[in-house]
């Protein structure tokens, strides 16, 4: 069994230097952009080595200059420019939506640059976090494209140009895609999409969905193209949901069970932590289990969620 993160990290810490009034002092102009990226360096610095610390098998750089999952490529690619604050699904945080005014160009992003610093500096595998193509149209405001079809088409060929800038310096590309069982009648349409992605990525793939119960969706899951899926794992309905699943097909991907609940600061029992390992061990190999947060880290405090990442480990040691 191995253990990473599923998303971005806590931007708001004790620690120094402060990310987060760095950028309000570079918009003030009181420091400039060299200050502030040798600042943002030094955060994914020490993001980096605390996952490590902490003895995560598979780490990432957080996200942690992140605005948020979609502003790096509104910001890059054409046709696309940022709007005003939007809550994030049913969360006390907010994106700006993307307004898509015209057709969808590729241009790379900042994230390379974040990326390949954070691989400068891990001595373990990294994962790199993109948005999946139907979250990023269903949180997007769309102007120019006359069908669905043809707005996932673009953001698809977009995500998959980024994916390729990124691939030199991570080992796994994971998309998130926390919309997609908020409407089950469009995961056929959205596993064409996939295939493309699969298809042009010399790389190993993650689907992340998070924020909603499974319900009957697993078995149009089961075949998605992609090597591995993220699921959440913190209800009882979810959990024992996958777990009849596995009783009962056959399972060769990798799955990581999200059972640390990244929007709750109260600690896992390590004990129910390793009831759930040894359950999911006796129904597909080890090899192919991750134990990982539900979601983003980033609706936690900084020393909560290190907290958290802290007990993951261990229980999955004690097992």
């Amino acid at each position: 069994m191995k253990i990473t993160i599923n998303g971005s990290y806590p931007k708001i810490s004790d620690k120094q230097p402060n990310l987060r009034q760095a950028i309000h002092r570079f918009e003030k102009k009181e420091i400039d952009r060299q200050e502030l990226n040798k600042i943002k360096q030094e955060t994914i610095r020490r993001v980096i080595r605390e996952q490590e610390d902490a003895g995560l098998d598979l780490i990432g750089d957080g996200l942690i200059v992140f605005e948020d999952l979609f502003s790096p490529f509104a910001q890059a690619w054409q046709g696309i420019r940022r709007g005003g604050l939007e809550r994030f699904f049913d969360n006390n945080t907010y994106y700006r939506h993307p307004i898509i005014e015209q057709k969808i160009v590729f241009s790379p992003s900042e994230y390379i640059k974040d990326l390949r610093f954070a691989k400068s500096v891990a001595n373990k595998s990294l994962k790199a976090i993109l948005p999946g193509p139907f979250t990023f149209a269903k949180l997007s405001e769309n102007r120019f494209y006359s069908s669905e079809e043809e707005l996932l088409a673009d953001l698809t060929t977009a995500l998959i140009q980024e994916a390729k800038e990124l691939a030199d310096y991570a080992e796994v590309i994971q998309f998130d895609e926390p919309s997609l069982l908020l409407f089950p009648e469009k995961i056929e349409l959205v596993k064409k999409e996939f295939q493309k992605i699969k298809q042009e990525l010399n790389k190993k793939i993650v689907l992340s969905l998070y924020f909603s119960p499974l319900n009957d969706c697993l078995s149009s899951l089961v075949d998605f193209p992609v090597d591995g899926l993220v699921l959440d794992a913190i209800t009882d309905d979810n959990l024992q949901t996958i777990f009849q699943f596995l009783s009962q097909n056959p399972w060769d991907k990798e799955l990581t069970l999200g059972c640390i609940d990244a929007r709750n600061t109260k600690l896992e029992d390590k004990k129910e932590l390793k009831k759930i390992l040894s359950e999911i061990s006796n129904l597909i190999s080890e090899a192919n289990i991750y134990l990982s947060p539900n979601c983003n880290l980033e609706f936690l405090p900084h020393q909560v969620a290190l907290a958290k990442i802290k007990n993951m480990v261990e229980a999955v040691r004690q097992c």
